[in-house]
């Protein structure tokens, strides 16, 4: 009965193993995703913000895993979401050309600076890149810089904590307490997901970056499996793999023992004489002799012998043979 449901037992067993291994897999990626990424779905993330504007009729919403440089998106809404006010503070020179390269192809580039903690720069160091090219420091009191960003005149105000600046066809915005842009910001407050509006409003595209969270494409399978750590899927690929390879060259359940069994005495001589003792039960001798009687065809018949002791026959057979011979001659 088993043998019978080998097959559909072991797809089951398949099937189960897989559907736990991309589980797990699908539970490590979204644990791996860091803050403010559109993958991760706990508080911290974004993914929240992509499917809410998919849902509202915002077709081209999509993910970048290049710099914006390579990508070059134009006439879109891109969000760079949790910067951290140290890294942009620190930011060079290609940093701010790339991205005033990108607001110049029509687009509206977000940065989302959150206010996590207060950070300390360097006292001798000179004015940053973010002040000296784009006139934006961040506050201080007694040596400690927050996260809340201080903009020149030549950023707009566009709401709470919002500056915007014109960069030809363009703009970039600057935005304050970037975690209102989480998950956990825009399910809690109303005020929130009109600032996401008012943010997108006017574009046809919008685009999450991924790049600067560490997300990028690597251009090979190994890459992506190392970042999202996915080696358990491939483990267990390779463990399927095996399960197939075993169920298509072993019996499953396998087949019981067969005992050996030797048979004591087997050659050519004692098989041959087991048979004609088992089949031949009339006398040996006459059945030889009818035998060959039959096989002569117009020969002369040999008569059997009288003598029922084996070697007196076969001589008396012997003799009978002789005298044909002479006969002949």
């Amino acid at each position: 009965m088993l043998e019978k449901y080998r097959k559909f037992l072991f797809a089951g067993l398949c099937a189960g193993a897989l559907g736990v291994l991309v589980y797990f897999a699908q539970a490590a990626a979204t644990e791996a995703a860091p803050a403010y990424s559109t993958w991760n779905m706990n508080p911290d993330g974004a993914r929240l913000l992509f499917d809410g504007l998919r849902e509202a009729g915002f077709a081209a919403v999509s993910r970048q895993f290049k710099p914006v440089s390579l990508e070059k998106p134009k006439r879109a809404a891109v969000f760079f979401l949790g910067v951290p006010a140290l890294d942009l503070h620190y930011e060079d020179a290609a940093f701010f050309d790339a991205m005033e390269a990108a607001a110049r192809r029509g687009n509206r580039l977000i940065i989302a600076v959150p206010e996590e903690s207060t950070y300390t720069f360097r006292k001798d160091e000179k004015k940053a890149l973010l002040e000296t090219r784009w006139g934006v420091r961040f506050a201080s009191e007694k040596g400690n810089f927050s996260a809340t960003p201080i903009a020149d005149k030549h950023w707009t105000p566009a709401g709470d904590g919002v500056w915007m600046r014109d960069f030809g066809s363009g703009e970039i915005a600057l935005v304050a307490r970037g975690q209102r842009l989480s998950n956990k910001g825009i399910a809690d407050e109303a005020a929130n997901r009109l600032l996401l509006y008012e943010l997108v409003k006017g574009h046809p595209a919008v685009i999450f970056d991924e790049a600067h969270l560490g997300i990028r494409e690597t251009g090979s399978i190994a890459g992506l499996a190392r970042h999202y750590h996915l080696q358990g899927l491939m483990a267990g690929f390779l463990v399927l793999a095996g399960m197939f390879v075993w169920s298509r060259s072993v019996r499953f359940p396998p087949a019981a023992a067969v005992p050996e069994k030797k048979v004591a005495g087997a050659d050519a001589r004692g098989m041959l004489t087991e048979l004609m003792s088992r089949y031949l039960k009339k006398d040996l001798m006459a059945v030889c002799v009818a035998e060959w009687n039959r096989t002569r065809g117009l020969a002369q018949l040999i008569q059997t012998p009288a003598e029922t002791n084996a070697v007196a026959a076969y001589a008396g057979i012997q003799q009978q043979l002789q005298d044909q011979r002479k006969f002949k001659l």
